[in-house]
């Protein structure tokens, strides 16, 4: 199974659906728009698009969730809302269905978020070889429905910090901070990064 093309192929779905959606022109009404993680990355494993949105300053996150909320309503049901107010936000979450089922997160902030400078750190390391690794890590460990709740972040980092290049160096990493499969494991059931 070729990894590099299937997740340029969800990529390049993942881009049909935000144009389907009009998601960047709807995002941009509130403030400025930031499309991040996997997408961004071109490293799409799981079916998952992530926008966090910097809101302008007249505009508050239930303001901007309202708003975007009436807007996709002809195109998605089953929107969830959940609070982070020590993140100064709102996340909206829905699943689209298009060549697969696909979570859609959006993280609106009152304050820029970090996701825009962990994506800009990321890629420029991110040669062929690191993207084929982190790919590979990916899917490892969402076959083991481990991949949720910043296990990408922690494959991103491993990969192009420390030269992790392979499961159980990944998990000596995971060690390394304190961390380990079972804070993961504890995880099921919520939210999959």
């Amino acid at each position: 199974m070729d990894l590099l093309k299937i997740s340029e192929k969800r990529r390049k779905i993942a881009f049909e659906i935000i144009k389907r959606l009009e998601l960047e022109e709807i995002l941009r009404e509130t403030g400025q728009p930031y499309l991040v993680g996997s997408v961004s990355l071109n490293t799409v494993i799981k079916r998952d698009i992530d926008f966090h949105i910097h809101l302008d300053k007249e505009v508050s996150p239930k303001k901007a969730v309202d708003y975007v909320k009436e807007k996709l309503s002809k195109k998605v049901k089953n929107i969830k809302i959940k609070s982070y107010e020590h993140l100064s936000g709102l996340v909206m979450g829905f699943d689209y269905s298009y060549m697969g089922k696909w979570a859609i997160d959006l993280f609106f902030c009152t304050e820029k978020p970090d996701s825009a400078e962990h994506d800009r750190w990321i890629k420029p390391l991110l040669t062929e070889e690191k993207r084929r690794v982190i790919i590979q890590l990916k899917y490892y460990y969402l076959k083991r429905k481990l991949l949720r709740m910043g296990m990408s972040y922690n494959i991103y980092e491993g990969v192009l910090k420390n030269k992790v290049d392979n499961p159980e160096k990944f998990e000596t990493f995971l060690e390394g901070k304190g961390l380990s499969l079972d804070y993961f494991r504890k995880r099921q059931g919520k939210k999959e990064d």
